[in-house]
């Protein structure tokens, strides 16, 4: 994308679709010129152009260029190169033509801000935003403090951004997610992150996608309870004979500590809705498809492992199923379960922890 001068001296009227010789520094390109916001530039006019090339050619934000008629090869004008690097732009598109004005007068906070739109919910730091605005790398920190303090920048991730106006696009689909699954799973604490980041996100990283609704839980828009994310103010709600099953599930898990007894079949099929509700809760923890243990009993079991690491650096299956005076069957399910949730990290028999874990 260039700002196009035709010179005053000129004979030529250039029109949509017109073939160029393309000359910057010592590169000499063929190009058509799509006029973005007229019919033609006569001599002494000038407009925003898009040069589409025929080969590729190196070229900055800011370079200076001549052009050249195709044929006859006459200099018809010149100018300064936008953007290096657009996509395809329709013609007359009041947004497109807002930004290229910008991107040729706009103050160096405007430019920063559309520098950090372009990239969407994809987090730039200081130094890409820097190359995309054309703004001198020393300068743009002080202007991106200066756009944080008055909201219309956000720090997801240490030195990585986002517009305040990409989370306002983002949160009408994320809201819509929600509800969506909340009427379809009523007894579900909420959404899987994963099946959040996956709907949400097309291309996102899973650390952006996670701070990103960050931003939404700090705000207030968002819970999260045990990786499950909800829209702010929902609450599972159960009826007499739920909350009546939950109260007797609850109690059969704490009393049966690392070792419950299954439930019988058919109080199983009566119970599954409670049951799914209180593990997308936290309230029990599947430790396999065939074993839950209620939370108070987890946390025991965590504490100890934290224990043995602590003081042993490591744990073998057989010092952990002795620290929690329960079976290896028992102890290889709870480790096994630690493994999946990146608590532990396996090295040949022994398990130390994670160095993310924090005792959660």
């Amino acid at each position: 994308d260039v700002k196009l001068n035709v010179l005053d001296s000129s004979v030529r009227i250039l029109t949509n679709h017109t073939r160029l010789h393309f000359f910057t520094g010592t590169s000499e390109v063929l190009c058509r010129a799509v006029l973005l916001d007229k019919e033609e530039i006569g001599p002494g006019e000038s407009g925003y152009v898009q040069l589409r090339m025929e080969e590729e050619v190196a070229v900055r934000r800011g370079d200076k260029f001549v052009v050249r008629f195709y044929s006859p090869m006459e200099t018809i004008g010149g100018g300064v190169v936008l953007d290096p690097c657009p996509p395809r732009r329709k013609r007359y598109d009041p947004a497109v033509l807002e930004s290229l004005l910008i991107r040729e007068q706009g103050s160096d906070r405007q430019r920063l801000l559309q520098a950090a739109a372009g990239f969407g919910v994809h987090l730039p730091n200081a130094g890409e935003l820097a190359g995309v605005s054309g703004l001198d790398a020393a300068a743009v920190p002080p202007i991106i403090a200066e756009l944080a303090s008055c909201g219309q920048l956000a720090e997801p991730l240490p030195g990585r951004y986002v517009t305040a106006a990409a989370l306002d696009d983002l949160w009408p689909r994320c809201r819509e997610i929600l509800d969506a699954y909340h009427r379809r799973f009523p007894l579900h604490a909420g959404i899987p992150a994963a099946e959040l980041r996956q709907k949400l996100f097309r291309k996102a990283e899973p650390a952006e996608a996670d701070a990103l609704l960050g931003v939404f839980l700090v705000e207030g828009r968002l819970t999260n309870t045990a990786g499950r994310y909800a829209l702010a103010g929902f609450s599972v709600r159960l009826t007499k004979r739920q909350t009546a099953i939950r109260e007797e599930l609850l109690r059969r898990f704490l009393q049966g500590g690392m070792e419950p007894e299954p439930i019988p079949s058919p109080e199983l099929e009566t119970a599954r809705q409670v049951l799914e509700s209180l593990l997308t809760c936290g309230d029990l923890v599947r430790l396999s498809p065939e074993l839950c243990w209620h939370r108070d009993i987890w946390h025991q079991a965590l504490e100890a492992l934290q224990a043995q690491c602590t003081a042993h650096g490591a744990v073998t299956l057989a010092e952990l199923r002795d620290a929690l005076g329960t079976t290896r069957k028992y102890a290889l399910l709870f480790l096994e379960a630690c493994d999946r949730r990146r608590i532990t990290v396996r090295e040949g028999d022994l398990r130390r922890l994670n160095s993310e874990f924090h005792g959660r």
